[in-house]
């Protein structure tokens, strides 16, 4: 065999690879998927590891069920119903309202005298229990007015006197001067603090002279924090920011004296 046909052999073997090696790769191309198989692949595999439901919301308390713990569980339940029934937009503001005067009358009639001290409060647990329901029914807005001014109506005693406070609350002016006289002249202290400060966030300036009287009231708690024992004045103080809030400027002249700039 010569070089020629040598060299003609040796093109014909090259010429063969490469017709196999083509044929090969168009092979594993036809075979290959392109970009967007692959992508809808990957989603088609997201959405199928996803599609599991999600757990169950766990139930929200209905108004019968927080009605009951209102009027009748401990007493940190009860403030804790107190302070957030105002975001249940889902419950009536009528039916919110009438939960917590029903809970306040309940509480005057029977005040939990014997329950746990809460924690880093100087007021007994009933005057905090009932300080916080009040404080429920002023955040409902006015659409509570007209529930409270009728249990106002229909009360007695120191539920009677917080239902007028929580009236002053809610801008309802025609309760002021009652107001006035449960700081005046309400046998409950923590009526009276929550009547001075009431008039004040109110804006009810014709109670001047009565939270400036208030300045001397003579309720007072012995308190102990980390610096040691010390007495408060819940009333005083409470009239202090009220008259502040009115304009009236008040000095400390010691930690339960005050005086009134111009008198």
């Amino acid at each position: 065999m010569n070089t020629r046909h040598l060299l003609l052999i040796l093109v014909g073997v090259v010429v063969l690879a490469a017709a196999v090696g083509g044929g090969y790769l168009l092979w594993q191309r036809t075979q290959r998927p392109d970009l967007a198989t692959l992508l809808a692949e990957v989603r088609a595999a997201q959405s199928t590891a996803t599609s599991e439901p999600a757990p169950a919301p766990t139930p929200t308390p209905d108004a019968d069920a927080l009605a009951r713990t209102l009027e009748g569980d401990e007493v940190p339940y009860r403030l804790s119903i107190a302070r957030t029934l105002a975001q249940r937009e889902d419950i009536p503001v009528e039916r919110r309202a009438e939960m917590l005067v029903t809970a306040l009358a309940a509480e005057a009639a029977a005040p939990s005298t014997d329950a746990p001290r809460i924690r880093d409060t100087y007021l007994t647990p009933d005057g905090v229990l009932r300080l916080g329901l009040v404080r429920g029914l002023s955040e409902l807005g006015a659409g509570a007015l007209p529930t409270v001014r009728q249990a106002a109506e229909g009360a007695n005693g120191v539920a009677r006197e917080h239902l007028l406070v929580a009236r002053a609350y809610l801008g309802d002016t025609e309760a002021f001067p009652a107001v006035r006289e449960v700081l005046r002249a309400s046998g409950d202290p923590v009526a009276r603090m929550d009547a001075a400060r009431a008039l004040g966030v109110a804006g009810d300036a014709e109670a001047i002279p009565d939270l400036v009287q208030a300045l001397e009231d003579p309720y007072r708690v012995e308190a102990r924090d980390s610096l040691g024992e010390f007495t408060i004045y819940p009333v005083r103080e409470q009239a202090v920011g009220a008259l502040d809030a009115l304009g009236v400027a008040v000095t400390r002249q010691t930690s339960d004296t005050f005086t009134v700039e111009g008198q």
